[in-house]
């Protein structure tokens, strides 16, 4: 997954998604569809079933472009494991520029 530049969504193929591509709307506006605190919860554990779907499900809204993201607009990426991070990094050392923005990938183990 890539974190990109906030700049992103001032391009004119780029796409807000709320619950994994259930309503997409053009950026920026379909920022409105997207309540901050509900898509960046780092638990969305519910007693009721119906409840923790519906948490799951809105920490999925992502932005999508219907191009490709320029060099300058990545920001880093997420990767699963430190494996995972060398296959992400390498394309950039190849072409001679490193990590993007000097910034390595953030593992999660």
């Amino acid at each position: 997954m890539l974190r990109v530049d906030v700049r992103v969504l001032d391009r004119p193929d780029a796409y807000v998604a709320d619950r994994n591509a259930a309503s997409i709307r053009r950026a920026p506006d379909g920022l409105t569809a997207i309540e901050r605190s509900e898509a960046f919860a780092r638990d969305w554990q519910h007693d009721d079933e119906q409840a923790q779907q519906e948490a799951r499900a809105k920490v999925m809204a992502e932005v999508l472009i219907l191009g490709h993201v320029p060099p300058d607009l990545v920001a880093g990426a997420h990767v699963v494991d430190r494996r995972r991070n060398r296959e992400a990094v390498s394309p950039w050392a190849a072409a001679g520029q490193g990590r993007p923005h000097g910034r390595p990938a953030a593992c999660s183990r």
